[in-house]
């Protein structure tokens, strides 16, 4: 299993995911960098992002976790959400990414986010008071 990851949505650092994983007593996430991914399109699917293979550029976040056991929980939190695994390098070394098939496999619509940004696209589209986040109703 590899141990480079790259976050798109709510494993990002400040989102309730990343506290839930990262803020554990197994800790064990190294952060390396964000950076802007080629050939990706940002959906959003309600309390959490989907990304899908498309002409576009998301934000992830990458990070390096050693932790057999860590990662296995976030995948399996990942695989039984119904993403699939998918691969990219990036700096000499190859990350794992959780992606889905295209939404309109789905049968329903979903909202671009433009940005490609899950935590810009919150800020705007979110309230947040005391971590209690409240849906802006006026998108």
């Amino acid at each position: 299993m590899l141990d480079r990851l790259a976050f798109y949505g709510s494993l990002r650092r400040g989102c309730y995911n990343h506290q839930r994983m990262f803020d554990s007593p197994e800790g064990g996430a190294c952060y390396i960098d964000t950076i802007r991914l080629s050939g990706f399109k940002m959906i959003d699917l309600g309390y959490y992002p989907a990304v899908y293979h498309s002409q576009g550029e998301i934000t992830v976040e990458l990070y390096r976790i050693p932790d057999e056991y860590l990662r296995r929980r976030i995948d399996g939190m990942e695989l039984g959400a119904g993403y699939k695994k998918a691969t990219f390098y990036w700096g000499g070394h190859e990350y794992l990414l959780y992606i889905i098939t295209p939404p309109s496999l789905f049968g329903k619509k979903y909202a671009d986010i433009m940005s490609g940004d899950w935590v810009s696209y919150q800020n705007i589209t979110h309230n947040t008071i005391n971590g209690s986040t409240l849906r802006n109703i006026e998108k």
